[in-house]
């Protein structure tokens, strides 16, 4: 008996070192898939720096020619109270259609639905942050940060694409004074003057919107576009 049990001993060593080996390559491919998932889409998966809000917002998209109207949804980062009691920061990362009729109206239109989308954020301020009212010599430093880079992205399992940074970009960052008017129902941000606008960077994006095709693979992004600084 003792010497049928060291016969067949090897063959077991060698069975369960065969199982070792799978499950360390399984689990390796499963760290992998892990790894590199949540890296795919850059920024857009935790989007806001230490200290920041993050949230999201729709608003109701206009192209310049009018031919069709697209629900938007952006989500944003935003931190109150710099430099003075009234100062805020803000910064638009995401866009992402309501419907999938929309995603030609964004990809030829990119430049104007930023411009639209840092409007909204304007109109909504008062929600964000505390805003001094006009006319009592109080105003806000008001900064607004936007991606120099971004590209299109493919939700997995879903209808959905969206526009999202492209891992490393710089952003255009503008500071305005600003304070609240209430003429407006609710109250609107009014730009009193631009203070200054910069860039945190060189893009490294040369092609624009309507040159990048919109990738139709799932978890897939397409090439980086530029977006305009102004």
């Amino acid at each position: 008996m003792g010497t049928s049990n060291n016969l067949h001993k090897p063959i077991y060593i060698h069975r369960l070192a065969n199982m070792l080996k799978t499950s360390s390559i399984l689990t390796f491919s499963l760290f992998a898939f892990l790894f590199f998932s949540s890296f795919e889409n850059g920024i857009a998966q935790s989007n806001c720096p230490t200290g920041w809000t993050q949230t999201s917002t729709t608003f109701n998209y206009v192209p310049p020619s009018g031919t069709i109207s697209c629900r938007m949804t952006i989500e944003i980062c935003f931190r109150c109270g710099l430099s003075s009691p009234y100062g805020f920061e803000y910064r638009i990362d995401v866009y992402t259609p309501e419907s999938s009729d929309c995603y030609y109206t964004m990809k030829e239109n990119f430049n104007d639905l930023k411009n639209k989308a840092v409007d909204h954020v304007m109109s909504i301020a008062a929600t964000l942050c505390t805003v001094p009212p006009c006319g009592n010599q109080l105003y806000s430093v008001v900064t607004v940060s936007t991606p120099l880079c971004m590209n299109f992205y493919n939700v997995p399992n879903s209808d959905v694409i969206r526009a999202e940074p492209c891992y490393n970009t710089p952003y255009c960052v503008q500071e305005f004074y600003a304070c609240l008017n209430y003429n407006y129902t609710p109250p609107r941000l009014y730009y009193q003057s631009r203070i200054s606008i910069t860039t945190t960077g060189t893009p490294n994006c040369y092609l624009t919107s309507k040159q990048v095709p919109v990738p139709i693979i799932d978890g897939t992004n397409s090439e980086c576009f530029i977006v305009e600084c102004k």
